[in-house]
């Protein structure tokens, strides 16, 4: 890490910071889907907090999300996993995902999607490539 330019330092202590205090919701999705997916399958509130704090940890913001991301835009996002009923399922890709990454030996970091598929990059991303 020594070696690395300021900007690349910069950037491996903010991944290191995720890796170590936010990366929570990665874990649960990847290891206890379905617990996670009940809870936020019963409960809006409890869907609305999940994504919301997600929005507030991994969007540059100083504490709040709403400074990175319009309030509208999170409720967009809120409603497309409350309406259909597709928080558990979400998690579950991920599980399938790891699940079958480990089982064939495949590593899941340069996958590729055979659907449609949208992500996000944001200035704060916290692992870069």
């Amino acid at each position: 890490m020594s070696e690395a330019t300021p900007e690349g330092q910069r950037m491996m202590a903010r991944a290191q910071h995720y890796q170590d205090q936010l990366d929570g919701y990665a874990r649960e999705q990847a290891t206890r889907p379905q617990t996670i997916g009940y809870a936020l399958a019963d409960s809006p509130v409890g869907l609305a907090a999940w994504i919301y704090t997600l929005f507030q940890d991994v969007t540059d913001n100083d504490g709040d999300p709403e400074k990175a991301v319009d309030r509208d835009e999170i409720l967009d996002d809120i409603m497309l996993y409350w309406l259909p009923n597709a928080a558990a399922s979400a998690g579950a890709g991920r599980w399938v995902q790891v699940w079958w990454a480990s089982a064939s030996g495949v590593s899941t970091s340069r996958s590729s999607a055979t659907s449609p598929t949208s992500t996000t990059v944001t200035a704060a991303a916290c692992v870069r490539r």
